[in-house]
């Protein structure tokens, strides 16, 4: 499914792509201007296309966008923006593998509800949201049966706040987690656990203050992670472990 506006703009309801027990397509919703739209599907029974939605001068407003595979591979997901990005639930879900997902404001800010990749099987995809302006989203997750993602939030010219930041993986390694912006950074819990070895977790803020809660990297047969905090205010966090049945971090 494509929808294309080069010189304009982009309004839609509802945009789904299914498939029962085959691939699903993929969809891409572009436009010069804003571009609105309802929730956003593609599910396949076994592998779900990708999933792009640009505005090259305006902003993306969009209700929950997926990728859902049932028994194969999900899709990626991009959202990128000029202007300000509002989005609800943003979800790759695969019962093999999932894909990343990217949502990024060139000039503004970016606000979504909460973003999962979750991967039953196999490796669950990395999620980066970056803006030059504040960044708020809800739960950010990175789940696998095998190896997990990464997760990195970023705003280059503002402030973050987020609530809890995790990626698990089962068998493999566990990605890791990395907050950063300019000013003041508030998150809840942030965790990385693995089965075998666990990612690191860092936050820096540049020119403001800290705020974050529980802070893990555990690893259960491996090593476990660095863990690093910076701000150039005051630094608040509740506990903070490196544990590992191998070397700790």
């Amino acid at each position: 499914i494509s929808v294309k506006a080069p010189d304009g703009t982009i309004k839609t309801g509802d945009i789904a792509s299914i498939s029962q027990s085959g691939d699903a397509g993929d969809i891409d919703v572009s436009a010069g201007e804003d571009v609105e739209t309802g929730d956003i599907t593609s599910s396949g029974g076994n592998n779900s296309g990708d999933i792009n939605v640009n505005s090259d001068n305006g902003g993306v407003t969009t209700e929950n966008v997926a990728t859902v595979a049932k028994n194969g591979d999900s899709g990626d997901v991009a959202l990128g923006a000029w202007e300000q990005i509002i989005t609800g639930d943003i979800t790759s879900a695969a019962g093999e593998n999932s894909g990343d997902i990217n949502v990024t404001s060139s000039n503004a800010g970016v606000t979504t509800e909460n973003i999962a990749t979750v991967a039953q099987n196999g490796d669950s995809g990395n999620v980066a949201v970056s803006a030059l302006d504040n960044v708020q989203t809800g739960n950010i997750t990175s789940a696998a049966g095998n190896n997990s993602g990464d997760i990195t939030v970023t705003s280059s010219n503002a402030g973050v706040t987020t609530e809890n930041l995790t990626t698990v993986a089962d068998n493999g390694d566990s990605g890791n987690v990395g907050v950063g912006a300019l000013d003041d950074i508030q998150t809840g819990d942030i965790t990385s656990v693995a089965g075998n070895n666990s990612g690191d977790i860092s936050v820096d803020s540049g020119n403001g203050g800290v705020v974050v809660g529980n802070l893990e990297s555990g690893a259960v047969n491996g090593d476990s992670g660095n863990i690093a905090l910076s701000g150039f205010e005051d630094v608040t966090a509740a506990d903070i472990s490196s544990v590992a049945g191998g070397n700790s971090g």
